[in-house]
């Protein structure tokens, strides 16, 4: 779901909520099933896809989300996340066969280390190949087409979120029914949907920026200063991800422009299945139920009210 939808549970879903969310699928698989240099992949999950805000009562979407979407930059950890092409990749054929994926191919014997090593007359370690020396994923381009679009969406169309909050206590309060004879009864009814329906319709336009907030501060995002020519690309980019043809040219294009491994460009899953979210949240939550549960009575209920219960 798309970082402006979850922070506000009343936005109306648009073409670019749609293509934001299509964005995430790609890189929920992305970040679990391609080598990258995401230090933790299951931290970096439970924050983007599952981290959340409680505001007055309500659950609202996290801030890494979020942050990526209005940044236009997808980093973690403060590090930008690349991906990578496998550095020995396996036809799918073999690995099948019983050859497996992981198992690095045979570099011969190792060399002993001329200044010695330190590690008890142990052969010191290969040594990893630096981030630049590995093969760079075609998807990074991708992602990088789908950012700029979002960012620049964002920051034209989607209202800074404490503005958006407070737009909430727009919302019409639906009226009671009296009572009335069934004819009555349904006349009623069907005017009260009708305003209800107009409502909510008002509510919508002001908390999609097209009016003011109960606060009565303009909704419509504060745009950073701009040439005229880089507010023009950036309505462009902006007016892109809400045409569904061009997202599926710029799809297009990507997979022709740039060679994409023909195998092996998928590793084994990288999230551990040991991991658990939300650990820590869950041991406080659980602390603060035992601190507010009342405590129990010494006195022991007899024999009569039990067997009543």
């Amino acid at each position: 779901m798309s970082a402006s939808a979850l922070a506000d549970p009343r936005k109306r879903i648009l073409v670019q909520d749609d293509m934001e969310s299509f964005f995430h699928i790609l890189l929920y698989l992305a970040i679990r099933y391609l080598p990258h240099d995401c230090r933790n992949v299951g931290l970096f999950m439970d924050q983007y896809f599952d981290g959340h805000l409680e505001i007055d009562g309500e659950y609202l979407g996290g801030d890494l989300k979020w942050n990526t979407m209005r940044n236009g930059e997808l980093a973690f950890a403060q590090a930008k996340i690349t991906f990578y092409v496998a550095d020995d990749p396996v036809d799918p054929l073999a690995q099948a066969a019983g050859t497996s994926a992981d198992t690095p191919p045979n570099s011969g014997p190792v060399k002993e280390s001329v200044e010695g090593d330190s590690l008890g007359g142990q052969p010191p370690p290969t040594p990893t190949a630096p981030a630049q020396a590995r093969p760079w994923h075609p998807i990074n381009d991708l992602f990088t087409y789908f950012l700029i679009r979002l960012k620049a969406h964002y920051i034209l169309k989607v209202p800074h979120r404490a503005v958006r909050n407070r737009a909430k206590a727009a919302n019409p309060i639906p009226p009671k029914i009296r009572s009335f004879t069934q004819e009555q009864s349904i006349k009623e009814n069907n005017e009260n949907a009708q305003k209800m329906a107009a409502g909510i319709f008002k509510a919508n336009k002001e908390m999609n920026g097209k009016a003011t907030t109960a606060a009565g501060t303009p909704s419509t995002p504060a745009l950073p200063k701009m040439t005229a020519t880089e507010k023009a690309e950036l309505v462009a980019l902006a007016k892109e991800l809400g045409d569904q043809d061009e997202i599926g040219a710029l799809l297009f294009s990507s997979l022709n422009a740039t060679p994409w491994p023909k195998y092996g460009d998928r590793v084994p899953d990288q999230l551990d299945p040991k991991y658990r979210r939300n650990v820590e949240e869950r041991a406080a939550s659980q602390a603060k139920r035992r601190a507010d549960r009342p405590p129990e009575s010494d006195s022991r209920p007899s024999k009569t009210s039990r067997s009543m219960r």
